[in-house]
């Protein structure tokens, strides 16, 4: 009878070490997007397919952008946008980026002016001379997406984003 109870305890120890592994390599893969705490809205594509907006709406936040986001924190289907109170030359660099972004420059309606495609990434902040820089345009708003995101080859010059605020 004691064996018998030994054996069905480990088992139990065994199922539940199972269990603990598997649980936390599940918990492990899902991850916490570093703009979760960011304001959140959509975008709308001709296609239908909806993409996840992040909304740089503070200073710090729109000087700080993609910096230091990994490539795999940010996914094809996200994207940042950085809003504007007014229509001004707007300038953007890459400094501390993982991986390449398209710029969509955008009228306060969201209608899309121009787009740099593919500007490089530059991992660190040193020497300034050497980090891509975007052609500075005159906009109200800016939003950047993964420049070999699928979708943001959706996306074109002429073309007005249907983007919603939450």
């Amino acid at each position: 009878m004691n064996i018998f109870i030994q054996q069905r305890a480990l088992k139990l120890i065994n199922f539940l070490l199972c269990f603990c592994v598997i649980f936390s390599a599940v918990a492990c893969n899902d991850k916490v997007s570093p703009f979760a705490s960011y304001p959140q809205g959509d975008i709308t594509l001709p296609s239908g397919k909806v993409l996840k907006l992040y909304v740089a709406d503070t200073g710090p936040r729109q000087v700080t952008g993609l910096s230091g986001t990994k490539a795999n924190e940010f996914e094809a289907d996200e994207t940042l946008i950085f809003l504007g109170k007014k229509d001004v030359m707007r300038n953007f660099w890459m400094p501390d980026t993982y991986f390449n972004i398209d710029i969509i420059y955008l009228t306060a309606e969201f209608y899309v002016l121009d787009i740099q495609k593919n500007v490089q990434h530059f991992i660190g902040r040193e020497p300034q001379y050497k980090i891509p820089k975007a052609k500075p345009v005159y906009c109200r708003h800016v939003l950047e997406i993964k420049a070999d995101s699928p979708f943001a080859k959706e996306i074109t010059p002429g073309m007005t984003l249907k983007i919603n605020i939450k």
